[in-house]
This record gives C-alpha cells, structure tokens and sequence, in this order.
C-alpha cells in the first residue's frame, strides 16, 4: 500500500509543479513568491552539491542562485515557460540544470579574468634602448626606490651594464627574485598602484 501511495505521489508533485508553473507564466505575483520559497533552498542545495562539500563559497553558491532566478523571470519567463513536467522533468531538476549552465558561463569568464590579468602582470621592465622616453630624473628616482641588491642586479642584468662581477653573484633563482620584485615596484611607480 505505501508503494501504491509513492506512485500516486510522484503525479500529484508534476501537477502542482506545473499548476505552479502556470499561475508564474500567468503573470500571478503570489506564485513567484511561492515558487522562490518553494525551491531558493533546495536550489542553494543542488548548487552546493554540484560543487562538492570543500569546494563551494557561500557568496558563489547565492550568486550562481541569484543568476537562476534572474534567468527564470527574465523575458517575460521565457526560460520558466519551456519547463515541461511531461518530459519526466521535475522542477528543482530542471532549476539545477540552469544552475550549472550560469555556474560553467561563470567560471569561464572569471578564467578569462584571470588569465587577461596574468598577461598584464607579465609585462616585463623596459629595456634600456625602450627607455628612451624615460626621463633622466625619474629615472633616477625610481632606481632611488629599489634596495642595493636590487639597484646591483637592475643595473648589471636589465640595463646592460658592465659589471661582470655583480652578474655572477646571481643565482638563477635570485635572478627570477629580482627581476619580479623590480617589475612590481616598476609598476607601482608608473601606474601608482
């Protein structure tokens, strides 16, 4: 007998799904507040499990939520009216579905951020023959910024200087050391960040 009322359960959850669906569509003010207390939590919990228990942010979870939502209302409903019950589909399913599309859309663009930022952050000094430009006194007082290690290898290693002596005292590692650190500071100088 609880076999039996399961099986009848399952129809009465598609129809009110779809009762739901079409009071949203019909324009009715109290069935999207019924559809968002209805399933904003088990939505949250369905983004939380697409991204595992040590890999999930709170604000990412209640974003990736909120760009559900704004999908779901957005065009006059237009992404809610293609939900069909008929296809075996239940909402929260269905929900879940457009929140890992908004999640993968998300996470491309953020890789994309950050892979524009890498490549920013990779601009390297200026060589000596591209500082023409560079003005002789802050030229100098840029160098004034950087500490003695620092003004040994910047003038032995980036601006070509002879001094053969300095250049050997710097270990591959050293080297990569210096060199980043001087960009950056190169960078706050010229930009002022």
């Amino acid at each position: 007998m609880s076999g039996c009322a399961r099986a009848d359960a399952a129809p009465d959850k598609i129809r009110a799904e779809r009762y739901l669906v079409e009071r949203c569509l019909a324009g009715e003010t109290g069935a999207w507040d019924e559809l968002y207390l209805l399933y904003h939590e088990l939505l949250l919990a369905a983004v939380r499990l697409m991204f595992g228990p040590r890999h999930w942010d709170p604000n990412v979870v209640e974003e990736v939520a909120a760009q559900v939502w704004y999908a779901v209302v957005s065009n006059n409903a237009e992404l809610l009216a293609q939900f069909d019950p008929d296809r075996g589909v239940r909402l929260i399913t269905y929900l879940a579905t457009i929140a890992r599309s908004k999640a993968s859309t998300m996470f491309r663009a953020e890789k994309r951020r950050r892979s524009r930022e890498w490549q920013a952050h990779q601009a390297r000094v200026p060589a000596a023959s591209e500082r023409g430009d560079f003005p002789q006194l802050q030229f100098d007082e840029f160098r004034s910024t950087l500490t003695a290690r620092e003004r040994d290898f910047f003038d032995s290693e980036l601006m070509n200087t002879d001094s053969e002596q300095a250049c050997e005292s710097f270990t591959a590692a050293s080297r990569w050391q210096l060199r980043s650190r001087i960009q950056n500071k190169l960078r706050r100088y010229v930009y002022g960040h």
